[in-house]
Formats: C-alpha cells, structure tokens, sequence
C-alpha cells in the first residue's frame, strides 16, 4: 500500500470531519449520543468522532472505534471510510488488510466515492487484501480518475506508463499525468516535468519541463505528513536548480542554482548535498569555500552516496583541505568501490598494488581493476596488463574468480 497517499487521506478526513461545530456544547452532545443510541448512523459517527477528538467530551479511542463500527454497520460512508483507513494503516487498530478491503469496497460501491475506488486499486496493485491484479488497479483508478480525483488520474497515470494491467502507453500516460498536475498534484507535476524533459508522450520541452517541475517546487506540505512526504518536491527542487546550472529550458544562473540546489539540500537529499560540494568547490553561484565542499561532501558520503565518499577520497589522497591520509583514502575508495563506482574500483586495484593504505596484494588488486574494466573504465583496462604481469596464472584465475562472485554492497542510508 501507498501509505502516504492514505495517511493525506486521514489527514484531510479528520480535518474536515472536526471543523464543524467545534466547540464544547453540553446539549448538543447530549442529542447526539441520545440520536446515536436509537441507531441514527450519522449520529453515531459524529459520537465517534467527539470521542476520538476529544471535543464535547473527554477522548476515549476504544469507545470512538466502537461507535464507528456501529455506524459503519449502518451504512454510514464516513465511518466505512474511516474504518478502511484506519485498517489500512494500522491506526487505532491492528492493521488488517482484509478489513480495509472490505470497507474500500462496501464504501466504492454504495457511495462511489472516488478515494475508496482509488484506494481499491492501491491494494490490487499492492496485492494487499486480495492478490496483485494490474487490470483491476487500472479499472479501479479509472473509476476514481473519471470522477476528476486526481491521486487516481496520477495513478492510471503510472500504470500506463509502465504497461501494468493497460497497454504500455506514454501518450496515455501524459494524458493522466497532466490531469493530475493541472489539478494541482505535486507528484503528478513532477512526473509530467519528467516526461518533457525526456519526450515521452510529449515533444521534448526543456521550457515545459522547467515550469511544471517549478510548480512542483513551490508546494507546501503539512508536517503531519512527515518526510515522505516532501520528496517529491525536494526532487523538484534539486530539477530546478539542476536546470538553472545548465541552462536548460531557462537562462542560465549559477546563483538560482545555488538556492533551488540548497533548499535540497538542507532537507538531506544526496545528490543535492553532492552538487552543493562542488558548487561551493568551484565558487558557482557562491563563494568558493573548500572547507564548505568537504562538509556537503563529507555529509553525502555518510548516507552512503558514492560519488561524494569519491571525493573525499580523493581529498584524503592529495591532502586536499584534510591532512593527507592514505588510510583514510582506501577506507572511502573500498566504501564507493563496494557499491559499484568503477573510478573507486580502479583507484582501490591501484591502492592494493601499490600497498598504499592497505596491504600490498596484487591478486586483491587485480579483482578490482577487473570489476572496474568490466564496467568499460579505460585506466583499469589498461593497468590490468601491468598487474597481471606480476601475477602467476593461478593469481591471475583467483582474482577473476572473485570478480565474477562479487556483488555490489550498496549502504544503507541513514534519514
């Protein structure tokens, strides 16, 4: 399941659900639970929900989810959502897929309600409730997306453009996209941007591209959300400035790089922080700070970003703005070597050979150098011949046997 797009959900549900009729009002909550006792669904929903927020009477969740079963029972489509939310995400209650299927369903078919009708197609797509079926997500999306619910045009979107359950469909794919970004949808605006900048469904665009990543960009989002949240416009963001750098579909400006690129940043994305480095590196958009460039490099690199542990390997090795320290060198080339980096290969191969920061071993050396050719790295290509010259054909058999059973280690990255 999405859990993002359920927990927005929840959010706007409780939020428009408490709104009304707010404050503390004795007699009238009196009325409700009276209403609500003689088996009134909307009364004992809205009996539930002053139990859960503790409006007109002390909050008691155990009591607000027995009332919301009641309601629910009784064909109320505000408890049934509720209810499937709540399963969905184990909010309340013991997540249970089974449970909110059912209350998706009931909810999708008696009210139509465009939010469980996209919700259905989340758990057929997710196979969470009942098995994977593409072609029911898409049926169930199409439903949502028709009645212009923009999480579902999104959705059908996706499932178009990676042919699950439809004909692979870029046109299509656009098609959905765009109704859900001129809606306003920020993933939707992102994935649009995306498919001008590359011409899929759409004539390539740099200028399109740029102004709906922008839009994308420029989004709020509650804090209720938490992180997850925000990516989408943190990849926006980094686009921006991206495109600022180069030029593309807008003049070029190094200094509205440097922002859009340090709004990025400052909410931890990788290749944002790597990109700063190099900005405040090479002076673009900003004073050039060498020591500035190792701290975003630096950062990077300890949420496993290989390029950046590259980098300060290479700062290690010359002493660049760090004392020179080859052990510290070879520990950041092996991290960016493990997850695949064919230049912290080669660099790693040559470490080993020369015995600079780690043992001499050329049978260890020729492993890398291997790795790294076999990604077409021309320096590795090109040393292995040296290295082999030094090794017997038993070495030279080892280091190729270590090669084919490597596998890249990619590290976990810490939020």
């Amino acid at each position: 399941m999405k859990p993002l797009l359920f927990a927005l959900c929840f959010v706007i549900l409780i939020s428009s659900l408490t709104r009304a009729d707010a404050s503390p009002d004795d007699s009238r909550f009196s009325a409700i639970e009276s209403r609500a006792q003689s088996g009134d669904p909307q009364a004992q929903f809205d009996l539930a929900m002053a139990y859960y927020t503790g409006e007109r009477t002390a909050k008691n969740i155990d009591t607000a989810m027995q009332w919301l079963r009641k309601a629910a029972n009784n064909h109320n489509p505000d408890a049934e959502d509720f209810l499937a939310l709540s399963y969905d995400l184990g909010k309340d209650v013991p997540q249970n897929y089974d449970e909110a299927y059912k209350w998706f369903l009931r909810e999708a078919i008696e009210s139509e309600r465009p939010s469980a009708e996209a919700s259905l197609g989340t758990m057929y797509e997710e196979g969470q409730g009942v098995h994977v079926d593409y072609a029911e997500a898409a049926k169930w999306y199409r439903k949502a997306a028709e009645k212009r619910y923009a999480p579902a045009q999104m959705l059908l979107g996706n499932l178009y453009f990676r042919g699950k359950g439809v004909s692979k469909d870029y046109l299509e794919a656009a098609r959905w996209y765009r109704k859900a970004a001129e809606a306003g949808f920020t993933k939707a605006q992102l994935y649009l941007a995306d498919m001008y900048l590359h011409g899929q469904g759409v004539e390539q665009n740099d200028k399109e591209a740029f102004e709906w990543y922008k839009k994308a960009a420029t989004h709020d989002v509650p804090a209720t959300l938490g992180a997850k949240a925000s990516q989408p416009i943190i990849l926006a963001e980094y686009a921006v400035g991206m495109m600022y750098i180069e030029g593309d579909g807008i003049s070029q400006s190094y200094a509205e790089g440097a922002k859009w690129i340090q709004k990025a940043a400052d909410q931890n994305f990788v290749n944002a922080e790597h990109e700063l480095g190099f900005m405040y590196d090479e002076g673009l958009g900003i004073p050039k700070d060498r020591a500035k460039a190792l701290t975003w490099w630096r950062r990077a690199a300890e949420q496993g970003y290989p390029k950046s542990q590259a980098m300060l390997a290479i700062a290690y090795r010359d002493g660049n703005g760090v004392p020179h320290d080859d052990k510290q060198s070879a520990t950041w080339w092996r991290k960016a070597a493990e997850q695949g980096l064919p230049s912290a290969q080669y660099s790693l191969g040559i470490l080993y050979f020369d015995g600079r920061g780690v043992p001499k071993d050329a049978v260890e050396s020729d492993m890398w150098l291997t790795l790294a050719a076999a990604q077409k790295y021309q320096k590795a290509i090109d040393y292995i011949q040296v290295v082999e010259q030094s090794l017997s054909p038993s070495q030279t058999a080892d280091a190729r046997r270590r090669a084919v059973e490597w596998k890249p280690t990619p590290e976990k990255k810490t939020e």
